[in-house]
């Protein structure tokens, strides 16, 4: 009987267990031999995938991962995430703004949204005023924070003990340095504390309105060591505005496909403005829905996780 420690894959060896009952030792040999070569050949395909993947630029590879992923994997509900579908689908600045551009506006559909600036006191005791929330980061951020909302059922999110590990939570690396991962996300963690939003929506002969922090109080350590100082637990507050908006519009999202888009704002719009027609499709939709705006049909194509 040939040796058969090669065959590694659950279903593989459960056909290995089902071939050694009650048959005879030359049908049991040829089974077992079959099964070897299908291991063998899965795993010759892995490696040559592993050699693909590893000649990818990041974010293609990062795509290519998660589309192998939906291959072998069915969804499942603790892939979903959550966002405000009206700051998803309006979504925010997609490069830094200038400092001195305190203000936003987007429109879709029937619906706007207004997002202005905001300061606070620096350590040296003068006003700093923060940009206006943009790209990926502030995306994800904000993504990750609406989902604990949902999934705590609460306005006040508990997250991680350090900074560090509330980035990685999100999917990033934990690297540091002017361009690193932390320092983008404090960047856009301030930024969208300390910002306001309107959002509205119109009718022939209906207005609505509404303006709010998004965020009503913060209390985070933003240290990346773990020092024990650092590592009391940090609490989001949702205003009790964005909680209540949160609940009435939220938009499920997949953690996968948002994580892989991570290092385009404008890829990880598209997405969630199509997951916005899916989400809607028999309900009452975000009425005269347009184009993505400046994305023609190719940016919609170029989504593709292949």
């Amino acid at each position: 009987m040939p040796e058969t420690s090669i065959v590694k894959d659950a279903d593989l060896r459960k056909r290995l267990r089902d071939a050694s009952r009650f048959k005879l030792p030359a049908v049991r040999e040829v089974e077992v031999r079959q099964i070897i070569a299908e291991q063998v050949a899965r795993n010759a395909e892995s490696a040559a995938r592993e050699v693909e993947l590893s000649a990818m630029p990041r974010e293609k590879r990062r795509r290519a991962l998660t589309h192998d992923h939906f291959l072998q994997e069915h969804p499942r509900p603790a892939d979903i995430r959550h966002l405000h579908s009206v700051l998803a689908i309006c979504g925010l600045p997609y490069a830094r703004p200038p400092i001195d551009l305190r203000e936003f506006r987007r429109k879709q559909g029937n619906m706007g949204i207004m997002v202005q600036a905001g300061s606070s006191l620096g350590p040296d005791g003068a006003w700093l005023d923060y940009t206006l929330p943009f790209g990926p980061k502030a995306r994800l951020i904000l993504m990750h924070l609406c989902s604990e909302a949902i999934r705590q059922k609460s306005p006040t999110v508990e997250i991680a003990d350090t900074f560090t590990a509330f980035v990685r939570e999100m999917g990033f690396s934990d690297s540091g340095g002017k361009k690193g991962p932390l320092t983008a996300c404090k960047e856009q963690l301030n930024a969208l504390a300390h910002c306001s939003i309107r959002i509205s929506s119109t009718e022939p002969d209906k207005m609505k309105a509404n303006q709010f922090f998004l965020i009503e109080d913060i209390d985070m350590w933003l240290s990346t060591d773990s020092h024990p100082e650092s590592r009391w637990r940090s609490t989001v507050t949702f205003s009790s505005v964005m909680f209540e908006n949160l609940q009435r519009h939220t938009l499920p999202v997949n953690v996968h496909v948002a994580r892989a888009l991570q290092g385009s704002a404008r890829k990880l719009d598209i997405y969630f403005w199509l997951g916005g027609l899916v989400h809607n499709n028999g309900k009452e939709p975000v009425r005269n829905l347009q184009p993505f705006p400046n994305s023609p049909v190719a940016s919609v194509r170029a989504l593709s996780l292949r």
